[in-house]
């Protein structure tokens, strides 16, 4: 007699391991009488001894100075077999009712069918079908799960059972159909033609992932490359503008010095003719004042005093001679001036005369000439011809540089020294820029958030600071294969048997680890084997375990530094850094709490810096670990 379903649920509630949260399998009582699944007491203990170095009951705390020897409660396994029939009794039972969709029983037409005779080419509910289970002379009728139009199991042409399938025809064949049928041909059970043709797909199936996980692979990538040339493009036009106004701010002080010169010589001309205009009004005013003195006295009637008046008359008759100055408005400097202008706007034209294209094609074989600011500007200057005009001072004056919104010019320095730019009067069209290097290679290990002169530690020095690790199994995806002693991970191809716990990733293939950090430094190694999708950092132990947005550096909450493919990169809160990738096989952090610090390192004989985040830490850190490639391994060091 079936259970009633309230009491079922009871009994469920009482035959439930307090660990796995599941039904018991293979139950076993401990010393204080509690219990519990085996395989979940055995991972327990495994866990808790290598932290604690002892054991206890996971449910009252009660610790055992040695392992105790687990028995078998059979008494109990007898009641989980028991309910486990009556539950799957009452599941039957709920699910005999016909619904829309199923395939009614052929003897009662009102519960559903539980299987279909292929002999008797009829099907039964569960009532119906104990004959064929019970009745000898019915076990060699062919049963199979409920078919809903048993007219397709029969031959067309002789209304026989389809009971063969003809590999080379690629159809399924009656017995009468399999006489005509010629000895080439290979014919084989319905059974094994599904088996066969299940396997083919299957795998077939299987390279259609592996080839849409490469193609998605490949897309990313490819969106990285785009993205990575708009951004690299938009630098290389920046220093394109800023290479434009140097050129402009250049041309305009050569303009400036050579309207100085001019003005200079218009200076020296206009001094000349005002000193001799200066001169000749003060002549011209010395003989006003004579020609009046002599009317003057021509007007007196008095002979005595007409004489006295004009001894004072000069007597000499000397005639002055006046000339119109001359003035030399084309003198050497001022022709030197204009020729080394006209040099250079011919120098210009003879440049840009082609258009850009065609001049980069011509000269793509060729490696650039070289130029300077002396040969660009003064074209005259060379080991045969000596300049026309001297500059006034020994460096020109430079003009200050002109700032555009949001650009300084140490950015542009900055700028020059990625992207190395040699001088040339020949400019460089947008497909030339994008035919430099993609980016520079940084120095050796350095890292954008680490001073170029980082110091490169000593393996001893960060020694001082390890502290022992352990991969918490309850977090680890369950296709992230926990082995040696909880200190090793790998990626399996079947799912493990782990039992679904509130704290374990369901998406991303990661694991944390136990220990939790929240003051003091701490210092661990990585053994990276094929490293080619992974990655090492930390995490608060709050992160999320559903959706992609969980995976290491996609969020606020955890930080990393992720192989992929041959990139390596840092991220934290879904923005990506890409770092130098150096050939390593093992990888150190430290992380200092009261500093706020995480540092990566690429691990030899020295500790050598790779990135660093500054962190304000608000809750307790885990170290974190997202392995996604077959083949690639995650091993924790046993640091002395």
């Amino acid at each position: 007699m079936a259970a009633e379903p309230s009491t079922l649920k009871a009994l469920e509630e009482e035959l439930t391991c307090s660990i796995c949260l599941s039904t018991f399998e293979n139950p076993v009582t401990t010393p204080c009488g509690h219990n519990f699944c085996l395989d979940c007491l055995e991972m327990t203990w495994m866990t808790g001894r290598s932290l604690f170095g002892g054991y206890s009951c996971p449910q009252c705390r009660r610790s055992f100075m040695s392992k105790p020897a687990l028995q078998k409660n059979t008494v109990l396994c007898t009641v989980v077999a028991e309910f486990s029939k009556s539950k799957a009794l009452e599941e039957l039972g709920s699910e005999e009712d016909l619904q829309p969709g199923d395939v009614p029983c052929d003897t009662c037409s009102r519960l559903k069918a539980a299987k279909t005779c292929l002999t008797c080419m009829a099907s039964f509910c569960s009532t119906h079908l104990k004959p064929h289970l019970e009745n000898a002379v019915y076990k060699d009728h062919q049963l199979e799960l409920p078919v809903g139009n048993l007219e397709r199991r029969k031959c067309l042409e002789h209304n026989k059972l389809l009971e063969f399938y003809c590999k080379s025809h690629g159809k399924c064949i009656c017995c009468v159909c399999l006489v005509s049928h010629t000895k080439s041909c290979q014919i084989c059970t319905i059974s094994e033609g599904r088996d066969e043709k299940e396997l083919k797909l299957k795998r077939k199936l299987t390279a259609l992932y592996d080839q849409i996980q490469r193609a998605s692979q490949v897309v990313d990538e490819t969106k990285n490359q785009q993205e990575l040339v708009t951004n690299l493009t938009a630098k290389k036009m920046t220093l394109l503008e800023a290479e434009f106004t140097d050129i402009r701010d250049t041309i305009e002080q050569e303009e400036a010095d050579a309207i100085k010169i001019i003005q200079q010589e218009e200076k020296k001309a206009n001094d000349k003719v005002q000193r001799t205009l200066s001169a000749l009004l003060k002549k011209s005013a010395e003989m006003k004042a004579l020609k009046d003195q002599i009317e003057s006295l021509l007007v007196h009637t008095d002979e005595i005093t007409f004489l006295q008046n004009a001894a004072s008359v000069p007597d000499s008759e000397k005639k002055e001679q006046f000339h119109t100055p001359k003035v030399d408005i084309e003198s050497k400097i001022m022709q030197g001036v204009f020729k080394n202008v006209f040099s250079l706007k011919e120098l210009i034209k003879s440049h840009t005369k082609q258009p850009l294209e065609k001049r980069l094609q011509n000269t793509s074989s060729d490696p650039l000439p070289k130029a300077s600011a002396t040969t660009f500007l003064n074209p005259c200057a060379d080991n045969t011809a000596e300049p026309t005009v001297k500059p006034p001072s020994q460096e020109p004056k430079k003009k200050p540089f002109k700032k555009k919104p949001g650009q300084t010019r140490s950015h542009d320095k900055s700028l020059e020294s990625e992207f190395p730019f040699t001088p040339n009067p020949q400019l460089l069209s947008a497909k030339s820029i994008l035919d430099f290097p993609l980016y520079k290679l940084p120095a050796p290990f350095s890292g954008p958030n680490l001073p170029s002169n980082a110091s490169i530690k000593s393996r001893h020095e960060l020694l001082q600071y390890s502290s022992k690790i352990t991969l918490d199994i309850t977090t680890a995806h369950k296709r992230v294969l926990v082995s040696e002693k909880f200190t090793k991970i790998s990626v399996c191809e079947a799912p493990q048997s782990y039992p679904s716990t509130p704290g374990r990733f369901t998406k991303c293939t990661q694991v944390l680890c136990i220990q939790g950090f929240s003051r003091g430094r701490h210092y661990w190694e990585v053994n990276l084997s094929n490293n080619n999708f992974c990655s090492v950092g930390i995490c608060y132990k709050s992160l999320g375990r559903k959706g992609s947005e969980c995976r290491l550096g996609r969020n606020k909450m955890s930080w990393c530094i992720e192989w992929f493919n041959v990139k390596l990169s840092a991220w934290h809160d879904d923005k990506e850094i890409i770092l130098y990738n150096p050939s390593m096989r093992k990888v150190g952090v430290f992380l200092s709490c009261e500093e706020g610090s995480l540092e990566f390192y690429a691990v030899t004989d020295q500790a050598i810096p790779l990135y660093k985040f500054d962190i304000q830490f608000t809750e307790p850190i885990h170290p974190a670990f997202w392995v996604f490639s077959n083949g690639t391994t995650l091993s924790l060091c046993q640091l002395d």
